[in-house]
């Protein structure tokens, strides 16, 4: 049985959704992890080897629950260009697992955005026939007394 003794709590405390802990996702590292970066301040600096120095796990297993978190939607990881070069990781993190595309999907590079894939109009044939060959007969019936 456990009896909770934080009932009263006013400030210095961070509350965290229950289905992260009964969603069966995450792992308990996982779990953990998400619960210390849901205590940090918006403008932490979230690096794995600060956090390995810090808590005494090796910076590999950081990456690993870092990616964890990213790839079960709780994290999302955008890269941070300055000048046009990298320049680190920005992270979102969610209280749920996230599926809307963040900054309303505009691709940050300028560039078309590539999870889309080619856009291909299958209804034109480019070796159809030039506007300049094409005679009034071409046209349904009301415009072909027209003069062109």
């Amino acid at each position: 049985m456990i009896t909770k003794q934080n009932k009263n709590l006013k400030a210095n405390y961070t509350r965290i959704d229950n289905s992260v802990f009964t969603g069966g996702s995450l792992s308990l590292s996982g779990i953990g992890l998400f619960c210390l970066l849901s205590s940090l301040p918006d403008n932490w600096d979230l690096n794995a080897k600060g956090l390995a120095t810090r808590y005494g796990f090796g910076e590999k297993e950081i990456r690993t629950r870092l990616k964890e978190l990213v790839d079960k939607k709780y994290l999302v990881r955008e890269q941070r260009r300055a000048d046009g070069h990298f320049s680190g990781f920005d992270y979102r993190i969610y209280p749920s697992p996230h599926t809307a595309i963040p900054d309303g999907g505009a691709p940050r590079s300028g560039l078309p955005d590539a999870r889309f894939g080619r856009q291909y109009n299958k209804t034109i044939n480019n070796k159809t026939e030039k506007k300049e060959n094409r005679n009034k007969d071409d046209f349904p019936c009301e415009f072909a007394d027209l003069e062109f």
